[in-house]
């Protein structure tokens, strides 16, 4: 009985460690324009995804235009960049499985380019 007793505790003890350890990610990217170039300071969010989408992260890229966020739960996340200059991207990444490859956010440019422009004019 004395083992049964022993057993059965150290069973409930190694569930409530196992239960209580939580799994965490890291998701790692890089944001780009056409050319491969980072851009700089462009705002990153990441949502929940689901019936009642949640914000989890809000930040600015690197100078690189390079991200890391640490401590995520493994799941399914809505990815919404937007930068000056640069047409939004809504983006979803599965941080389920673990990977090592930086996540590459390539983003289209809106600035429109104007030709040379000649004003003419007269003394009065």
């Amino acid at each position: 009985m004395k083992k049964f007793k022993l057993i059965t505790g150290t069973v409930l003890v190694l569930a409530i460690f196992l239960l209580a350890g939580e799994r965490t990610t890291n998701f790692a990217g890089k944001i780009q324009d056409n050319f491969g170039t980072g851009i700089v300071l462009s705002t990153l969010e990441v949502y929940t995804t689901g019936i009642n989408p949640q914000l989890v992260y809000k930040g600015l890229t690197g100078l690189g235009g390079d991200f890391k966020l640490n401590g995520l739960k493994p799941d399914t996340y809505k990815i919404k960049i937007s930068a000056d200059g640069f047409e939004d991207k809504i983006a979803y990444v599965d941080l389920s499985e673990k990977s090592e490859q930086p996540k590459v956010f390539k983003l289209i440019s809106n600035v429109i380019t104007l030709d040379t422009a000649v004003i003419y004019g007269k003394r009065s």
